[in-house]
């Protein structure tokens, strides 16, 4: 007579085949949502740079040419369906030439830093969804930086790129807004 082996994994009298059945779905389940994971489109962080070198970073600067200029909108939400102390800070960066002509083709701005009280948040940008850009305009977002104010001014430095060279452009004194 053949004995039939039964393993108890909290159900009732799972067999061996079924609970091997079960662990490699598991196993699948998991490695699924690590691949999806794994596939986030910066899954680094942002490189670090002293805050001494950041706020160095000229106001405006010349690439290809073309006089740049950031211009910066920062806010935290305060609005009534926002938890009390409000929500992390969003960050909207323009780069612009001076004179509205068009941006040097292939200009990108992918990282931002915020500079405030000797600490920095930095993050990646994001495309603005929301913004019709003209062609002398590059605006970029950042979300879910920190709780810093509102009512606070910080400095704000961005890293652009331009045909395999970095540079970076500040703009300083900038308020953080508190939208209620």
């Amino acid at each position: 007579m053949r004995q039939r082996l039964e393993l108890s994994v909290g159900l009732p009298h799972i067999s061996l085949f079924g609970a091997a059945l079960l662990k490699l779905k598991q196993t699948i389940w998991l490695a699924a949502i690590m691949l999806v994971g794994a596939c986030s489109e910066n899954p680094v962080a942002p490189p670090d740079i002293d805050i001494q070198s950041l706020q160095a970073a000229p106001e405006k600067l010349t690439v290809a040419g073309k006089a740049l200029i950031l211009r910066c909108s920062l806010w935290r939400d305060f609005m009534p369906i926002s938890p009390p102390d409000g929500r992390p800070l969003v960050v909207v960066i323009a780069v612009q030439t001076a004179d509205s002509t068009a941006l040097p083709e292939g200009l990108e701005a992918d990282v931002v830093y915020v500079i405030y009280e000797g600490q920095v948040w930095k993050a990646w940008l994001e495309d603005n969804p929301d913004s019709l850009q003209p062609p002398y305009r590059l605006e970029r977002v950042a979300r879910d930086g920190p709780k810093w104010g509102p009512g606070v001014y910080v400095d704000v430095v961005v890293r652009l790129q331009h045909r395999g060279k970095g540079y970076f452009l500040r703009a300083s004194r900038q308020r953080i807004q508190k939208a209620s």
